[in-house]
């Protein structure tokens, strides 16, 4: 199978308060909080934990900003903040409240080379990239207004202090709403679901206004298939954020798995008007277009993807695809191999150029490639079916027996290796070990017209009745070659 890449958000490893490796460093700050009689425990707590953490970051971004493999990045001290904020696990050391103030201690442990590769996989994803550098503005934000509100409301009384109070909590909602985003974030990142969802929950339910929370929660119901829901969350995206590109193209993911490719192409188009150079959503139109049929309009939007990120092995991988169905192998080969190129451990890549070079009949070729496949995932039935069929069509029968042995014994229900293996043993003369075959494989699927047309002739070439009604049932299912045959003998 030809994979279609389609691209979706980018996944980090979260990083844990105790590094095992590499240059290790903690951090370690303490805020206090002081309460006015109003002023509940809970919601102390969270600006308490929003201050402290601040103070981490800040402590953490000047430290990252001076390391020569993060500078490399060409990323300032607020940038670094805003990429760590939610890649970093802040432990809580102390915690003491006397119903007049609020004290915490807090650590966070990082390991610099461990952040390293955390950073570069985040910041070359420019609309993640976005997305934390604006919640990491709004934090900011509402930490100030918090303070100032807290300033105000010691000096106010009267009308006004009911509404003054009312922004005062209004900003520890959305303080709130921003830390349990970021374990949200967390959570996500290291393929826990239930945990990242009950979190956005938390965080929608606190800032009904948080955009970036339903985008990232609506990754989240994406991953685990559930698409209806995954839309949802994105239309509350773009409604409270008309701009919000990376959720357009979340979106389009969504309809495209949903198979309802005409919208999904019509929320990339969005995608792609908001921002330009959104190499993934060129990427992922390109596919739409693919699985419509549209092999041209899928190279062209390939081809673009390329030119905005000459890196991007999916891409390249998809133009190869789309050459291939176009019947173009030699400029699907080249395709090909520019992203082998670039990550020469993909296997389905080698399985891929294998294929074009198969249909240009250079079979050595295509071995080399399958065989590179199976190397590198040696559970790959699909390279051990495709070198059997070059195996096959160079006569090398025991060969080709072979690997449709080894693609069954991965996947047993293989219905193409068993017709493959059928075919070998016709070839060979034993048609009652081919018949077995083709039983196996209409046991399997009782709709593969292929299996019934080569198990009637099998039978026809035994001179048993069988043929005709295998004949027939290929008939029906599409083969125009039994429909031949059964014209010639004038039957139906």
């Amino acid at each position: 199978m030809k994979r279609l890449m389609i691209l979706h958000m980018t996944f980090l490893i979260v990083l844990v308060s105790s590094p095992a490796r590499g240059d290790a460093r903690t951090f370690i700050e303490t805020y206090l909080c002081k309460a006015r009689q109003e002023d509940r425990r809970d919601s102390i707590q969270v600006v308490a934990r929003r201050e402290v953490k601040m103070k981490l970051l800040e402590r953490l971004g000047s430290y990252l900003a001076g390391v020569p493999e993060i500078q490399k990045f060409h990323l300032g001290r607020d940038q670094i903040m805003a990429l760590t904020a939610c890649i970093v696990k802040m432990k809580i050391t102390d915690e003491r409240w006397d119903g007049l103030s609020y004290h915490m201690g807090a650590e966070v442990s990082i390991e610099s080379n461990g952040m390293v590769e955390s950073m570069e996989i985040l910041q070359r994803n420019a609309l993640e990239k976005t997305d934390l550098e604006r919640i990491s503005s709004l934090s900011r934000q509402q930490l100030v207004e918090n303070r100032r509100w807290y300033k105000v409301l010691q000096m106010t009384t009267g009308e006004n202090k009911a509404r003054q109070q009312d922004a005062y909590d209004e900003t520890i909602r959305v303080l709130k709403a921003i830390d349990y985003f970021e374990r949200g974030f967390a959570s996500q990142n290291s393929g826990n679901s239930k945990d990242a969802i009950s979190a956005y929950d938390t965080a929608i339910g606190s800032y009904r206004k948080f955009s970036e929370a339903y985008n990232h929660r609506g990754a989240v119901y994406y991953s685990s298939g559930e698409y209806h829901q995954a839309i949802r969350d994105y239309d509350r995206a773009v409604n409270l954020f008309p701009d919000y590109t990376d959720a357009y193209n979340n979106r389009g993911n969504a309809f495209s798995a949903l198979g309802n490719y005409g919208e999904a192409i019509a929320s990339y188009d969005k995608a792609i008007s908001l921002f330009s150079l959104n190499s993934e959503a060129y990427n992922n139109r390109g596919t739409a277009y693919m699985l419509l049929g549209d092999y041209k309009r899928a190279a062209v939007d390939f081809a673009a993807a390329i030119q905005i990120n000459p890196h991007d092995t999916g891409a390249y991988n998809n133009q190869g695809n789309a050459y291939n169905a176009m019947g173009d192998y030699r400029q699907a080969i080249a395709s090909y191999s520019k992203a082998i190129a670039i990550d020469p451990g993909d296997a389905e890549v080698y399985n891929n150029r294998g294929d074009a070079y198969e249909k240009l009949g250079d079979f050595k070729r295509a071995i080399g490639d399958f065989d590179m496949a199976a190397r590198i995932n040696p559970a790959n039935a699909e390279a051990y079916y495709k070198r059997g069929h070059s195996y096959s069509s160079l006569r090398y029968s025991d060969l080709a027996i072979r690997d449709y042995d080894q693609a069954i014994q991965i996947i047993p229900i293989y219905t193409a290796a068993y017709i493959g293996r059928g075919i070998v043993y016709d070839n060979l003369g034993n048609f009652e070990r081919a018949i077995r075959d083709y039983d196996k494989a209409i046991q399997i699927n009782p709709y593969l017209a292929e299996a019934y047309f080569n198990r009637g002739l099998a039978y026809k070439k035994l001179g048993r009745k069988q043929a005709i009604e295998d004949f027939k049932s290929a008939a029906k299912l599409g083969s125009k070659e039994a429909g031949n045959i059964l014209r010639s003998q004038n039957l139906k």
